[in-house]
């Protein structure tokens, strides 16, 4: 604004609008961008496939019960326990 200039409004904050910044002259027409929807929405997919994939191999792991069947016996607890 300028040395002498006086807000257009009585609040001394305003929302930032387009009709705002016109009101006090901000002339760039890059000063409020849209929203980038395709960016947005390409997080939230790949943040819930992620999800999903970590429930599914989770799933799977239960699933498969990659516990050991088998357990050899130690040739020390053989030999010295009775």
């Amino acid at each position: 604004m300028q040395p002498n200039g006086k807000c257009p409004s009585d609040t001394a904050f305003m929302p930032q609008t387009a009709d705002s910044l016109l009101r006090v002259n901000a002339k760039r027409r890059d000063v409020l961008l849209p929203p980038n929807w395709y960016f947005f929405f390409s997080v939230l997919v790949a943040f819930c496939l992620l999800i999903f994939a970590f429930v599914a191999t989770v799933g799977f792991v239960v699933k498969r019960d990659w516990r050991q069947k088998f357990i050899p016996p130690i040739p020390y607890q053989k030999s010295n326990y009775k």
